[in-house]
């Protein structure tokens, strides 16, 4: 049985941003790190393979065009081999084909849902996603 890293209230979640362009990946970090969370960084889904094999990430967020293994086959290797660990799509080029190939391997959150990089609280006000994995607004 796989453990993840934030199983108990003291532990950081880690987070693996994956990403081909480095300026989106250190944006990405920037606005992620936190004295509660692990941020860590591959370039392409080979990358991104071997750091969760080296330790397993909670959240994923995954860049769907890279050269090498797109997002699509490193999302459903990802879900395959570490089913609790969480994915966030990430692309500059969405489109409803792609989304509904994700929905079967990835059981993709839409916007307003629970784990979609923005969403609604119980006062119907706008939050980001780092408050629900740090617990902390930004």
């Amino acid at each position: 049985m796989e453990t993840y890293g934030a199983t108990t209230m003291n532990a950081k979640t880690n987070i693996l941003v994956v990403d081909d362009e480095e300026i989106v990946r250190r944006a990405h970090t920037r606005t992620l790190a936190s004295p509660r969370c692990q941020v860590r960084e591959a370039l392409n889904g080979s990358e991104a393979l071997q750091a969760m094999e080296e330790q397993p990430a909670d959240v994923v967020l995954l860049d769907l065009r890279m050269p090498g293994m797109d997002g699509m086959t490193v999302l459903k290797a990802l879900k395959a081999r570490w089913p609790q660990a969480e994915v966030i799509i990430i692309t500059g080029y969405p489109s409803v084909d792609t989304a509904k190939e994700a929905i079967p391997a990835r059981r993709l959150r839409l916007p307003g849902q629970a784990g979609a990089a923005r969403r609604g609280d119980s006062r119907g006000q706008r939050r980001d996603a780092t408050e629900t994995l740090d617990g902390a607004p930004r």
